[in-house]
């Protein structure tokens, strides 16, 4: 008899060969030990080997080869919707599985079944903790983003900090990072999948914030680690992603706060910032994300 699919692995690819297959080598070292899994990898119109890679070294693995690059919501989308686990985990290429993870995520929404998404502790290469939970945005909060200029300046650091600050157990929050997140499939069959109209970055944000408000839990747990490498991209590429993620901001505050007029300073701020961070990145030398200050959780 056939043990129970449990786990639907879904992971979006672009271009992301030797981080795809470091991801994939770290889930067959350290699988779940409770039910059957599965991985499906939507691959976003990769022009590297990253296809050859899969038919060659991972056969198993179930293959969504995308014309084009469609972006991440609507490829893992794609995904979804032929898994079959009971659990889906949003799982990004440059991420490497430790051991215990999969069986303490899946214990943890297994023994609470109001959970509709929880996260593990996000880890740079280093060991050292990545803001990996943190509350839902607002306009202020922007000014204290991880790659905001401002948090170059004491004072704005600080405040960033706060928002980041590390629980030291299980505890709900607004909304966990989405290059790890397990999703209960009774939970986004019921609120949906992810919005599509968010081609990069804060789909995670948006999905955390319909959980939330069709009454599931968010929850974070810091026993379950995942490491997560930030590097590894050009300059170019870290470019384009920055822009896409100025978009989705201004399309997330537009959702939830419509308005031109109401948002139309914030697409001037958005703009600018990014203008001025484009001139910025030209100057600085590549280097991974700064660390954050371990801390007590605060509501």
């Amino acid at each position: 008899m056939m043990e129970e699919l449990i786990l639907s692995i879904v992971i979006v690819n672009y271009n992301s060969e030797k981080h795809l297959r470091d991801c994939l080598l770290s889930i067959e070292k350290f699988p779940p030990s409770k039910g059957d899994y599965e991985i499906i990898v939507s691959d976003n119109g990769s022009c590297d080997n990253s296809l050859e890679l899969l038919v060659r070294e991972f056969p198993y693995v179930k293959v969504i080869s995308n014309d084009e690059n469609l972006g991440f919501s609507k490829a893992a989308n794609k995904a979804i919707r032929i898994s079959k686990g009971k659990y889906i985990l949003l799982l990004n290429t440059d991420t490497e599985l430790t051991q215990g993870t999969f069986d303490l995520m899946i214990d943890l929404l297994e023994n609470d079944p109001r959970i509709g998404v929880a996260g593990p502790m996000l880890l740079n290469r280093d060991g050292s903790v990545q803001p990996s939970v943190r509350p839902l945005p607002t306009r202020t909060h922007l000014m204290l983003g991880r790659r905001s200029l401002l948090t170059n300046l004491a004072y704005f650091r600080r405040k960033s900090a706060r928002l980041r600050l590390i629980a030291e157990d299980i505890v709900e929050a607004d909304l966990v990072s989405g290059g790890a997140m397990f999703i209960r499939r009774d939970a986004i069959n019921e609120i949906g999948l992810l919005d599509e109209r968010f081609f990069l970055y804060m789909e995670d944000v948006d999905l955390c914030r319909r959980m939330k408000e069709a009454g599931w839990k968010v929850v974070y747990n810091p026993h379950a680690k995942i490491i997560h490498h930030w590097e590894g991209t050009s300059s170019k590429q870290r470019r384009r992603a920055f822009l896409k993620h100025h978009i989705s901001i201004y399309k997330y505050f537009q959702k939830y706060e419509p308005g031109f007029f109401r948002n139309l300073p914030l697409a001037i701020a958005l703009v600018v910032h990014y203008l001025c961070w484009w001139v910025y990145s030209l100057f600085e030398s590549s280097s991974p994300p700064k660390r954050i200050e371990n801390g007590s959780w605060r509501k």
